[in-house]
C-alpha cells in the first residue's frame, strides 16, 4: 500500500469538497451547465464548415443569430443578460470522437456533421424554457424535423454538459463565474455532481 498517494487522494477529496460546499451557497443547486445543441446536417453551400469565414447570413449565421436572441434580444444591451452564456458552432463531439477511432489522420470536414449550440448556466426550468422557445423561433416541425428557418431538416437536442463529459468543467467554468458577478451568489454546480435528463430528439 502507498502511503502517500492515499494521503494525497484523501486531501484532494477534502479540497473537492471544500469548493463543492463554497459553491452551493447562493442559488438553487439546479442550476448547472447546459446546452441547447441545433443539428444542421453535412456542410453545405448554406451550411459551413466552422472553418470557413461567413461572409453573408446563411443557414450557420441565421441560426446562431436566432440562438443568441433567445438570451439576449438585443445585439447591445445594458446591464447583464439573464443567464450566462455563449454560443458555438462546430462538429458534434460523437462524430469527432468517431473519425478519431477510425485511425484516419486525413480527411475531408464535409464529412462530418456540423451544429449550432447555446450554451448557459440555468436552472432545468429556464433551460427547458429556452429550448421550447427555440424550436419555436427555428419553426422546427415536430413530426417531421423540418426547419422553416433553414429550409432543411435540423435536430434539436438539451444536453447537460457534464453528464456527457466531466472533463468539459473547466471550459465552462467561465459561466459560472460571470453568473456570481453578474448576480452574486454561488454557484449550484461543480466538476463532480451527477446528470439530469432532458428533452432530446
Amino acid at each position: 500500500m502507498n502511503v502517500q498517494n492515499d494521503v494525497r487522494e484523501e486531501a484532494r477529496e477534502d479540497v473537492g469538497q471544500d469548493v463543492r460546499q463554497d459553491r452551493s451557497r447562493g442559488h438553487s443547486p439546479d442550476r448547472r451547465i447546459r446546452q441547447i445543441a441545433v443539428g444542421l446536417g453535412l456542410p453545405s453551400p448554406l451550411v459551413r464548415s466552422p472553418a470557413d469565414e461567413v461572409e453573408e447570413e446563411d443557414d450557420r449565421s441565421r441560426v446562431e443569430r436566432t440562438l443568441r436572441a433567445l438570451v439576449c434580444p438585443e445585439e447591445f444591451h445594458s446591464g447583464p443578460c439573464p443567464l450566462a452564456w455563449e454560443s458555438g458552432y462546430g462538429h458534434p463531439r460523437e462524430a469527432v470522437e468517431h473519425l478519431a477511432g477510425t485511425a484516419e489522420e486525413d480527411y475531408d470536414p464535409a464529412s462530418l456533421p456540423v451544429e449550432a449550440t447555446l450554451t448557459v448556466y440555468a436552472t432545468e426550468a429556464e433551460a427547458g424554457a429556452l429550448w421550447a422557445r427555440a424550436r419555436t423561433e427555428l419553426r422546427i416541425d415536430d413530426s417531421t424535423g423540418h426547419c422553416d428557418l433553414t429550409g432543411t431538416t435540423a435536430t434539436l437536442e438539451l444536453r447537460d454538459v457534464l453528464a456527457r463529459d466531466p472533463e468539459a468543467w473547466e471550459a465552462y467554468e467561465h459561466l459560472v463565474e460571470q453568473y456570481e458577478i453578474e448576480h452574486g451568489g454561488g454557484s449550484g454546480q461543480g466538476p463532480t455532481e451527477g446528470p439530469t435528463e432532458g428533452p432530446r430528439d
